[in-house]
């Protein structure tokens, strides 16, 4: 049962993802990825995968999120909507996930690379950090 809470709370940071970039980028609910997420969570208490096979599955999932998420940022652009802070936050966390699936801890042994996605994760929430501060420091000195 520790497994699969583990598990579930690995592909849930994927699931997250695209959830805000659907939420954000098309404004749209994000029933979708509910479903997708209790479908991946199904299919992991049944096969119990391991090893190789977990690696695998993690890696389909972030494949999985990284099409979809990109998808909602090209439907945005599309759109030509302004710019707003929780679309500029929310390109940071795709573009941050996308590096994590192309040049992170998914080119090698996630479970022995981890070390490096914590790192990568880390500059993601600081660059969050600093957009929000400068929309802040640009709001007051707009008033």
């Amino acid at each position: 049962m520790a497994v699969d809470i583990d598990g579930a709370l690995f592909i849930a940071w994927p699931a997250g993802v695209v959830a805000l970039a659907i939420w954000v980028f098309t404004k749209r609910q994000p029933w979708g990825v509910l479903i997708a997420y209790a479908a991946a969570m199904a299919f992991m208490v049944a096969t119990y995968p391991r090893g190789a096979d977990l690696q695998r599955l993690y890696l389909a999932v972030e494949l999985a999120a990284m099409c979809a998420s990109l998808g909602c940022l090209l439907v945005w652009f599309r759109s030509r909507e302004p710019l707003s802070l929780k679309a500029v936050a929310t390109g940071i966390i795709v573009s941050v996930e996308l590096a994590m699936v192309t040049g992170g801890p998914y080119r090698g042994n996630i479970f022995l690379t981890w070390q490096r996605a914590q790192q990568i994760l880390i500059v993601m929430f600081m660059a969050i950090i600093a957009v929000h501060v400068a929309s802040i420091w640009r709001s007051r000195d707009s008033t």
